[in-house]
């Protein structure tokens, strides 16, 4: 290290103390001078209460008279009382999901190997011009094939049923022999032997053919069966191309609907219980949303005929919507959201819906005859009342305050009863009508002026209590 660093390290030291204590003295004093504003404010307004500004209307206990200058001091806005449109306006976040009763796993009816697989949409082509297999995407038409299984099982089944057919016939004939001889030249026995092995072939030909049909094989196939085995009777030679066909599986779709899955590939081995496709009617999809606990009134109190609702999605904001309904509302709430389901149902014959997306749905309640909405920084909830304070305008220096009915809160608005209800008339609640100017920005401020007054006010001159008052 040369001299010259040791000399100025000192000094270096010595300004970074300096900078540091002139940061904290700048800070200190901001800090001061924001409380010394804050201190001049509070006192300006205490001063403004307190003083004779704020005043009692003689002979009332909820009429206050205010200076032009204390309402200015407290910050005194007004809004207007409002006729209640819609009653709120419910946007509910979720997603779509496919209707499981519209929704159905193909499975084959035997084991097997995949022989071949459906052509896809008309137009699609594959390798060599040929048609494309199908998809997952692709619309599927009732009855439409899907693909092709090579049963060992199903041949077997269909050749047991040949071979107890030609035993069939050939046990019948020679029952019928033996009837038709004289009875010397035959025993009893051997016509009860002959028609007892034909009841047991007429048996096992019934218990394949229902087993069959258990297996939903089309009638035109165990028909098949019959041809073949009389052929087997006139020695006529078999059909090559009925051989070719002999053990397959056709495997077609039991409804309508767009494939979603397709978990086979040709030369693939399935089993019975081995989803080949999975179909589905995506022309109305459901729709899965979640609602706050507090809004579940406003929709359990909704008539069937009106529950509607609006889905936009979310991945394209500013879309018109797609109309729709709900019809079933969760009983579970969870217990750290607070929410629950919503289910319902939307038209998607358009196809512009998607199975996950997200989506939002908007639900325009109803107004309710006989409200009005105030802003929610209006209601001063006192003891077990609920007050507002109202003014003749937005220059009048006397202030009321006023007990209301709230029928129900929203997010930022508080919905009143304009005519309250007998119950609530006789607890001192007032009317609130549309039009009238309600305190929104320093009514807290207003009540604790009204309580200071009530308090200092000599008790000669004290007004009959209100319901309010005696019931606090």
């Amino acid at each position: 290290m040369d001299s010259h660093s040791v000399q100025t390290e000192p000094l270096t030291r010595l300004g970074r103390i300096i900078t540091g204590l002139a940061g904290l003295v700048a800070v200190g004093g901001m800090v001061l001078l924001i409380g010394v504003l804050l201190y001049n404010r509070l006192h300006h307004v205490a001063a403004a209460v307190e003083g004779p500004a704020v005043q009692l209307v003689p002979g009332s206990n909820d009429i206050l008279d205010v200076a032009p200058e204390v309402r200015s001091a407290l910050g005194v806005f007004t809004a207007p009382v409002k006729k209640a449109g819609s009653r709120d306006r419910l946007e509910l976040l979720g997603s779509l999901f496919i209707d499981p009763s519209h929704m159905v796993r193909v499975r084959s009816r035997f084991g097997g190997e995949v022989v071949s697989i459906g052509p896809g949409d008309a137009g699609t082509e594959g390798k060599n011009g040929e048609p494309q297999p199908l998809r997952v995407g692709d619309r599927v038409k009732q009855g439409q094939l899907l693909a092709v299984v090579w049963s060992k099982d199903l041949g077997e089944t269909k050749s047991d049923l040949v071979d107890a057919l030609s035993q069939l016939a050939q046990h019948e004939r020679q029952y019928k022999k033996l009837q038709s001889l004289d009875k010397g030249l035959v025993s009893q026995k051997d016509v009860q032997d002959a028609q007892r092995m034909r009841e047991a072939d007429l048996i096992k030909v019934e218990t394949l053919e229902r087993t069959l049909r258990s297996w939903k094989l089309p009638q035109s196939e165990i028909d098949e069966a019959h041809v073949e085995a009389e052929k087997i009777h006139q020695g006529k030679p078999n059909d090559i191309a009925a051989e070719q066909h002999w053990a397959e599986v056709e495997v077609r779709s039991p409804q309508d609907g767009v494939i979603l899955e397709r978990s086979i590939t040709l030369g693939d081995f399935v089993t019975t219980d081995a989803d080949m496709f999975k179909i589905a009617e995506v022309s109305t999809l459901g729709v899965l949303v979640q609602v706050y606990e507090d809004n579940l009134p406003d929709l359990t109190s909704l008539p069937p005929e009106e529950r509607q609702w609006t889905v936009h999605l979310k991945s394209q904001p500013g879309d018109r919507g797609t109309n729709g309904s709900f019809d079933a509302i969760g009983k579970v709430i969870d217990p750290t959201q607070h929410t629950t389901t919503v289910t319902g149902w939307v038209d998607n014959r358009s196809g512009r819906l998607r199975v996950g997306q997200f989506v939002t749905a908007v639900i325009d309640l109803p107004a309710v005859k006989g409200e009005v909405v105030i802003p929610r920084s209006s209601l001063i909830e006192q003891s077990n009342a609920e007050v507002v304070f109202v003014t003749p305008n937005r220059e009048a220096e006397r202030i009321e305050r006023r007990l209301i009915s709230v029928a129900r809160r929203a997010r930022d608005q508080i919905f009143v009863h304009s005519e309250p209800d007998a119950a609530a008339r006789a607890a001192g609640c007032k009317p609130l009508k549309a039009g009238e100017l309600v305190v929104t920005s320093g009514a807290v401020e207003l009540a604790g002026a009204l309580q200071d007054a009530l308090a200092a006010r000599p008790p000669a001159e004290a007004a009959p209590k209100t319901s309010e008052e005696s019931n606090p």
